[in-house]
């Protein structure tokens, strides 16, 4: 059974570009994941769902979806379609018969997040669509891997976004937004809104997949050949210890706050404003930049290191490596996460390093910019004050 409230908003020429688009990378992810089944078993999957009303007043609706036993809101005014393999919506945008389009489906995958990785950029490739960035980050709690990608459809340049939530269900939500180039980033904000407010079908938080439990599960069909059984990427360790704070402290202000800056032993600071601070080690070379920032006027820790990591991207002509580490107990209790790049820009080899480290309704966002190659006792030192910096309200 399916309802919602309707938008009253007829179909266009650009929302039949977009149907036709989203049929293609259905086919393309269907046969993409026959050929995938040896290691992981991957499938897409029929949707059964029901959107209801709101309260009145407040325009918005409610997605539901017993097969992932999932729910969100979203605005009342997109349009929603279903069909035998996904749930798709066509989000209106601010420009003049601007759209996006999102599809949701249930997809069935217990692997290592780098094979669901691989398999997004594969699928681009047989598109021929250009892969500009692949990445994880945690929403509520749960490990999102995304893929973004760049084609042309219909005359237009579009922009493209994928990602799997990689919660403790045997079906997990997969959705795919696309939207014009130009309009692409108020798309992705509207969706990710909505994102915000996933629960599970009795209102609670959704919880990440348990390795133990998918190990289980996938033990349950022996082949009449067993091969190794796939890996679960296991994220931060199981071991509990005491949280260890750094002896340095630096006073700092956010929201009206005073606030201390926890690093290691070593470390020299240089305030720059109230909320920043600039690093130094007489051993590491480059910059290493630290603002903090409190839950209750700022991004979350994950969106704001997204947004750190888009910054620093313009910074490289090429990137050839990137590193992304999804947010993990350092050795203070701080939830803290990283991007690391190398490449090359007009002058020459350049490192980028971006961190978050949240606790107690705080965080540090870190920027570390060295111009040349990073050896790897420089990478040790940022890698520590990382793993040991933390941030709290000062007594």
């Amino acid at each position: 059974m399916f309802c919602d409230t309707p938008s009253g908003q007829e179909p266009s020429e650009v929302e039949g570009e977009m149907k036709r688009e989203i049929r293609s990378v259905r086919s393309r992810l269907r046969d993409l994941m026959g050929a995938f089944a040896g290691p992981f078993a991957a499938s897409v999957l029929f949707f059964s769902l029901a959107a209801v009303s709101l309260a009145p007043g407040r325009q918005e609706s409610k997605f539901e979806s017993p097969e992932i036993g999932l729910s969100f809101r979203h605005p009342s005014n997109w349009k929603v379609e279903k069909t035998r393999a996904e749930v798709r919506f066509v989000i209106p945008l601010a420009g003049v018969d601007t759209q996006a389009a999102l599809g949701i489906f249930a997809a069935s995958f217990l692997g290592e997040t780098q094979t669901w990785l691989d398999s997004q950029r594969q699928m681009n490739e047989n598109l021929r669509h250009e892969t500009l960035r692949q990445w994880t980050e945690e929403i509520l709690g749960v490990p999102l891997l995304l893929t973004k990608s760049r084609y042309q459809t219909g005359g237009r340049v579009e922009i493209a976004l994928s990602g799997l939530l990689y919660a403790r269900s045997p079906r997990k939500l997969l959705f795919r937004l696309s939207a014009p180039e130009s309009a692409f980033e108020e798309a992705e904000f509207l969706w990710r809104k909505a994102m915000e407010t996933l629960r599970t079908l009795d209102e609670k938080l959704p919880q990440p997949e348990d390795p133990g439990r998918a190990a289980e599960t996938n033990s349950a069909k022996p082949a009449s050949n067993p091969a190794k059984p796939p890996t679960i990427t296991v994220l931060g360790s199981t071991r509990k210890s005491e949280p260890v704070k750094a002896p340095i402290g630096v006073p700092l202000k956010t929201a009206g706050r005073s606030m201390m800056l926890r690093i290691p032993e070593g470390w020299t600071s240089e305030p720059v404003g109230e909320s920043g601070v600039n690093l130094k080690h007489a051993s590491l070379s480059g910059d290493v930049s630290v603002r903090v920032f409190s839950l209750l006027d700022s991004d979350p820790a994950a969106r704001a290191l997204m947004k750190a990591s888009n910054e620093s991207l313009k910074l490289f002509d090429k990137v050839s490596r990137r590193e992304d580490v999804l947010p993990k107990a350092n050795r203070a209790g701080a939830k803290a996460g990283y991007v690391w790049r190398t490449g090359e820009n007009a002058q020459g080899q350049l490192a980028v390093c971006d961190a978050a480290g949240e606790s107690e309704g705080f965080y540090w966002l870190l920027r570390w910019t060295y111009r040349g190659a990073a050896s790897t006792d420089l990478r040790k030192l940022v890698m520590d004050l990382i793993g040991q910096m933390s941030v709290e309200p000062a007594e």
